[in-house]
């Protein structure tokens, strides 16, 4: 590029006779001419590949977060801010003078360690085709060649990331999320009917009527299968069970002239109050809250455990049979059980992306009487519980979570609003509190999703980052929230978010209070970094051949094994499992950062999908819906991305220009350009894939004393900057009113004020010799002690964790192959502790490729 910011450093390096330090020599990744950029390059023939590694470590790890308010000697009190402000150097009013203030820019070379890629925009992908990512480019005028850059948004983001956690600011970013959890095994069962009524206020109050038993466990000792105690204040009637019915799905009646044709049943709602009949047992022997086990009772895995009643089996032939109210004759009303359906999907269950597992819909019985049984209160905190599941449900999925079919996600017109709400008639399921007197839990499915709850109240990782302090003038705990991104109730406002800028959250979390917000402009400007080519093959081929990702999977919270840890820092690190997991035991183990991948697999494109395009175009032996399925269950389009990554051994020279830094800042921004010289930063699309390693190096600080530019005579014919210093030299600068400045030196004063376990953990991770093993996502070695082939590892990656959390069977009563629970979990990365290894777990299935766990 003409007129770069490279010939300028280069120039001015040679005045000075310096040169940046070079970086270890590699070979470059070979790339493919230009014309190859459009299309996916064939897959070439393969060697044999050893046998995978049974150690792994997890693609990333966390630096901590001290939450020692005692240790905040550089943050600034907030009320400095308020009307009138009593900002010093801090101030974008001025420019600030003196000894220790400090202007000026840092001109740096990034160097690719690792193929990597910084995208534009997006396609998406579809069943047939994975999505394609535009890489960010630029051009140096209209109509030239189309370059790789890093946009300095990125820049920013990446070192500002280093800074907090170095100076163990607050979080900037951080998603207040609600952590929750599929409900284990067996889930919730009892099913009740929504009720509501408004008070005198207009105000919308909800009710529970129970309308059928919970799954019931036979007594060790004995014949019968007992209602639990929290169950029977709800379920007074003991003279007849009510039992729900399982039916096949869909569920239809016959209609016409002849009743040869079938009519899908849609679910009972408030608005369509539909009545079916079904022959059910009605003789039970129902006494003391026990039921004596009869033919007609409904067990699990086809009958064969019979340790729980999970509903009846009716008396008619087919099992499924049911008819309408108007097809029933009087006669028959009398000795057959009037009820509702509850239908989650009907047979276009592929449209909604339900999945196909799903074998049964209900019966539940819903006799005359039903109207006037009781119904139990529903606290406003478990309705907004549940709202708040449903809503991180949405916010990923417009269509999530499911509803019974033919039912409104909410009473709201217009169809824009996909919240889904509860309303009158709902059938939901349900877990009642105590000893029965109102509900605690309600669910659109068995198995809902649950969070850590503190006073009926879901805990959100908000409250994870914010412990609290036991006051000394009051015998109530004190939250300290100051770790959290700026909201009203801080007091202070942390060093990164003095230098890198903040944006005040409208609200205080969980208040709901709207306040003005507070906002700050970094001092610290950072360019786009060009792209510097060597030669002009560089510049002909700046980009490697298209390649397909693997999916970039990973574990969200809580996965309390790897992203939790003990509040006591004197405890044990122990596995915590996610039913466990609450704010006053439990903390985050930090601020995430992702490993770099070893030199023997990046060579090998670790990054690269075995089933992408080329697979399935290569494979002429399955019939075209063979090659639809397979596409669906291996290929997995819709998740994977198309790239063209920038290759390694790539240069670019970007600039940081600071304004009104005192010492301390300045040796935040130095420290986090460049922790040790063997730190390797980490930026853009895949890193946990093993793209995106880089290093950065300050080549030189030009220093801009405003002051005496100011009493120049000619300002306009001098440069702005002092002379430059090459960051290796040992030269030091004479800064304003005659005082030298050392770089190293202030960088090396900032290190000495981190945390030792900061300073650790962020020079461990970004070491690259501190992997010793391969960098990959959890993934199990053998499936019924069947090994697992090398592009087995893309496949049903969810397996490490059931194995890890539940455990795994091949059968459930003498199973051919079992593992217990093997508990792993990631280690606080500490002083004296290398980065954790992790190893592949064993998995056991039933011959449907069902898992029991």
């Amino acid at each position: 590029m003409s007129n770069s910011l490279n010939d300028a450093l280069q120039e001015a390096l040679k005045k000075k006779g310096v040169q940046a330090s070079p970086l270890p020599d590699r070979t470059p990744v070979q790339a493919e001419p230009e014309n190859h950029r459009q299309q996916q390059t064939p897959r070439q023939p393969t060697q044999p590949e050893p046998a995978m590694e049974e150690t792994f470590h997890n693609p990333y790890h966390f630096v901590p977060v001290n939450d020692d308010e005692k240790k905040r000697d550089h943050w600034l009190d907030r009320k400095t801010f308020e009307p009138p402000t009593h900002l010093a150097h801090q101030s974008h009013a001025r420019y600030a003078t003196g000894k220790d203030i400090h202007h000026g820019r840092i001109l740096c070379k990034l160097t690719t360690i690792t193929p990597t890629f910084i995208g534009a925009g997006r396609t998406q992908g579809t069943e047939d085709a994975p999505g394609v990512v535009q890489p960010f480019t630029l051009r140096d005028s209209p109509g030239d060649q189309a370059l790789p850059a890093i946009p300095a948004s990125s820049l920013r983001g990446l070192i500002s990331s280093v800074a907090e956690a170095a100076s163990n600011s607050s979080l900037r970013v951080l998603e207040d999320r609600v952590l929750s959890y599929r409900v284990p095994m067996p889930g919730l069962s009892a099913i009740g009917m929504i009720c509501t009524h408004k008070d005198d206020t207009g105000k919308t109050l909800y009710r529970l009527r129970p309308l059928a038993l919970p799954t019931l466990e036979k007594e060790e000792r004995g014949n019968g299968y007992t209602v639990p105690l929290c169950y029977q204040k709800m379920f007074v009637d003991n003279n007849s069970p009510r039992l729900k019915v399982l039916i096949g799905k869909p569920p239809y009646v016959k209609v016409g002239a002849n009743r040869d044709q079938k009519k899908f049943v849609p679910t009972y709602t408030s608005s369509q109050q539909q009545y079916y009949y079904m022959r059910l047992r009605n003789d039970w022997i129902f006494q003391d809250n026990t039921l004596v086990n009869t033919p007609q009772i409904r067990c699990p895995r086809r009958g064969h455990d019979t340790r729980f009643c999970i509903g009846q089996i009716p008396l008619n032939t087919p099992p499924s049979l049911f008819f309408p109210e108007h097809q029933v004759r009087d006669a028959q009303k009398k000795e057959w059980t009037r009820g509702i359906i509850r239908v989650l999907d009907l047979p276009d269950s592929k449209v909604r992306g339900l999945p196909g597992s799903r074998k049964h819909e209900l019966f539940i019985p819903y006799p005359q009487e039903a109207e006037q049984w009781p119904t139990y209160p529903i606290p406003e905190e478990v309705i907004a519980t549940f709202n708040q599941l449903a809503d991180e449900r949405t916010a990923a999925d417009d269509t999530l979570p499911f509803a019974p079919y033919g039912t409104l996600r909410n009473t709201n017109t217009g169809g824009k609003d996909k919240s889904l709400r509860i309303k009158e008639g709902d059938l939901v399921f349900f877990r009642p509190a105590g000893s029965g007197e109102q509900v605690a839990e309600i669910a659109l499915s068995s198995l809902w999703r649950r969070g850590p709850q503190k006073d009926m109240q879901l805990q959100t990782m908000y409250d994870f980052f914010s412990p609290s302090r036991e006051k000394t003038d009051a015998q109530q705990p004190e939250t300290d929230r100051e770790m959290l991104p700026m909201h009203p109730k801080r007091t202070t406002i942390s060093p990164a978010e003095m230098v890198f800028g903040f944006v005040e959250t409208q609200e205080e979390p969980g208040t709901g209070s709207p306040k003005q917000a507070l906002a700050y402009a970094g001092r610290v400007r950072f360019s786009h970094a060009l792209f510097e080519p060597e030669n002009d093959e560089e510049r002909r081929i700046p980009f490697l051949p298209p390649v397909t990702l693997k999916i970039l999977d990973k574990p969200k919270p809580p996965c309390p094994a790897l992203y939790f840890t003990q509040r006591n820092p004197k405890a044990k690190p122990e596995y915590i499992a996610k039913q466990e997991l609450k704010p006053e035991d439990h903390k985050p183990q930090g601020r995430k950062f992702y490993l770099h991948h070893r030199e023997k697999e990046t060579r090998q494109g670790c990054w690269k999908t075995h089933y992408d395009e080329a697979f399935f175009n290569e494979n002429t032996t399955l019939s075209q819906e063979e090659l639809q399925e397979a596409k669906l269950k291996k290929g997995r389009f819709k998740q994977k991305v198309v790239i063209t990554p920038i290759p390694a051994q790539r240069t670019f020279c970007f600039h940081v220009d600071f304004d009104n830094l005192d010492a301390y800042e300045l040796g935040m921004l130095l420290y986090a350009l460049q922790p040790t010289p063997e730190f390797r930063h980490k930026i853009g699309m895949g890193k946990p894939l093993g793209l995106g390693s880089v290093h950065i190096e300050p080549v030189a600080v030009y220093r801009l004393d405003r002051k005496q530019r100011y009493l120049e005579q000619d300002i306009f014919t001098n440069s702005r900057y002092t002379p430059i210093l090459s960051w290796n030299s040992s030269e030091k600068q004479e800064g304003e009113e005659g005082k030298k400045i050392d770089l190293k030196e202030i960088k090396t004063k900032f290190g000495k004020t981190m945390h030792p376990d900061i300073k650790f953990g962020l020079e461990t991770i970004g070491n690259p010799q501190s992997t010793s093993e391969v960098v990959r996502y959890p993934q199990i070695s053998a499936v019924n002690e069947k090994a697992l082939k090398e592009e087995d590892e893309e496949l049903e990656q969810y397996r490490w964790w059931v194995a890890n959390d539940q455990g795994s069977k091949s059968g459930e009563k003498r199973p051919e192959f079992s593992y217990r629970p093997v508990n792993a979990k990631l280690e606080p990365l500490r002083s004296a502790h290398s980065i954790k290894l992790f190893t592949r777990h064993k998995f056991a299935m039933k011959k449907n490729n069902e898992a029991d766990t």
